[in-house]
């Protein structure tokens, strides 16, 4: 998470006593009123969090409403946990703590809290943590929660006309829940309008309560998956005698929306050739493997997206059903394919670059076949695709960040797969010493960043 957050909110509060006026407003009162109300219909809580928990003011009023409760607040300012400690003076039951709630959680233990306070605190981070990093928290506060407990958690929607960077705020409030129910069920939701007189505004809340799904050690017992259609993105370069063949066969598939070739700075007509076979063609002329993925998940509305290879001879359309009926039936977000090594294709790169790097630094990873297949179907909202890279590593990025998101990663024999351009000796050692030298230096800083 990024230390901006820290350094905006110290500043914050050091130039307000009162920044938000949650000690004297109406409808800030109402506010934490309700949703302490919407809490204890689900039972008077022993042991509780708060997040964000700023100068105490909410948190006297869960100290009031349950007594008996022993209170952890939590706040990225030590400025405003220093005030709060002096607004609420209760040994023994509430204790405050100045951390970074990202890295908080992880010292949580597990099933600790019966209920969770999470109030107005996601406008703030759209700048300032990745979906990875969210995942990874809303991970670890589900492990912390009791299986009866529940996480309160309010925002206005949509955000007042006057805050910063609205747009990017509100979308990602909608990524956030999403996230969420990944690890949470729905359990109640309220809104209301009520004006606060203090600054002359009119806001509309929400309040949603979400109970823990029960998860075992890899992530397993999330919600079941219904994918109904994907879109098929495409990256292509100079793949004018297979392209054809690849959109047409693919596009048989009745799960299939569109088809979407990104053309990476091709001379040879690709482009043209993919729009006569049917697919949405867009141009990314920067040439980079990601960089032409992302482009083509840009492009697409789909939140579930088949990624596949523009030189592959023998494309099935089965392939679309066999991936989504597997993501289904593992409650996967991330399927790839695999198949047997051939004398054509020995897989040089993953025999002697990536399985060896693997074993180093992501030994969890040895049991995937074909790490680097270029077919995968996956949830675009499971992932954060501006931190992957934009060359060959793209794909091994994919399985290390799951891998980093607790997110299950499965797999999928598809048979025997032919790529034109190793049978036509199209890619050259140099090719492969370029791809070789990507990954490898991708996987080694991702692994030295695991062990910081």
């Amino acid at each position: 998470m990024s230390g901006d957050l820290k350094d905006k909110f110290e500043t914050f509060y050091r130039e307000h006593v009162d920044p938000w006026d949650y000690w004297s407003s109406e409808y800030e009162i109402r506010k934490y009123h309700e949703q302490i109300s919407l809490v204890a219909q689900f039972g008077t809580p022993e042991r509780v969090l708060e997040i964000a928990c700023s100068t105490g003011a909410h948190t006297k009023l869960i100290h009031e409403t349950f007594p008996h409760a022993t209170i952890t607040a939590v706040d990225i300012s030590s400025t405003a946990v220093a005030r709060a400690a002096q607004n609420v003076v209760a040994p023994g039951r509430v204790s405050f703590h100045a951390a970074d709630i990202f890295s908080f959680a992880e010292t949580l233990e597990p099933r600790s809290f019966n209920a969770i306070f999470w109030s107005e605190a996601f406008d703030y981070l759209h700048e300032h943590c990745t979906i990875a990093e969210f995942s990874r928290l809303v991970r670890c506060l589900n492990l912390s929660l009791a299986p009866s407990g529940v996480l309160c958690v309010s925002h206005i929607v949509p955000n007042p006309p006057f805050y910063p960077a609205i747009e990017a705020g509100q979308k990602n409030v909608r990524v956030f829940h999403e996230l969420i129910r990944d690890y949470f069920r729905p359990a109640v939701s309220a809104s209301n309008t009520l004006r606060k007189a203090e600054v002359d505004r009119t806001y509309h809340y929400e309040i949603r309560l979400y109970q823990p799904r029960v998860l075992g050690p890899a992530g397993e017992g999330r919600e079941d998956i219904s994918i109904e259609q994907v879109d098929v993105v495409i990256p292509a370069r100079d793949e004018v005698k297979t392209v054809t063949e690849v959109v047409a066969g693919v596009r048989q598939s009745p799960r299939v929306g569109r088809v979407i070739v990104v053309d990476n700075g091709s001379v040879d007509g690709t482009a043209e050739a993919a729009a006569a076979a049917g697919a949405s063609v867009v141009r990314c002329p920067e040439r980079g493997y990601g960089r032409a993925v992302k482009r083509g998940l840009l492009e697409s509305g789909s939140r579930w997206v088949l990624k596949l290879d523009a030189d592959i001879e023998n494309v099935e359309a089965g392939w679309v059903e066999l991936l989504i009926e597997h993501a289904t039936r593992e409650k996967s977000r991330l399927v790839k394919t695999y198949w047997p090594a051939t004398v054509e294709d020995p897989e040089r790169v993953t025999n002697f670059t990536v399985k060896p790097a693997f074993r180093i630094f992501f030994p969890e990873l040895l049991h995937l076949h074909t790490p680097i297949s270029g077919i995968y179907l996956f949830d675009k909202s499971a992932f954060d695709f501006r931190q992957l890279p934009n060359g060959f590593a793209f794909d091994v990025a994919m399985l290390i960040s799951a891998l980093n998101w607790a997110q299950k990663i499965s797999q999928v024999e598809i048979g025997s797969v032919r790529h034109a351009t190793i049978a036509n000796g199209k890619r050259t050692y140099q090719y492969y010493f370029n791809m070789s030298d990507e990954l490898l230096s991708y996987i080694i800083e991702a692994g030295l960043e695991r062990f910081q």
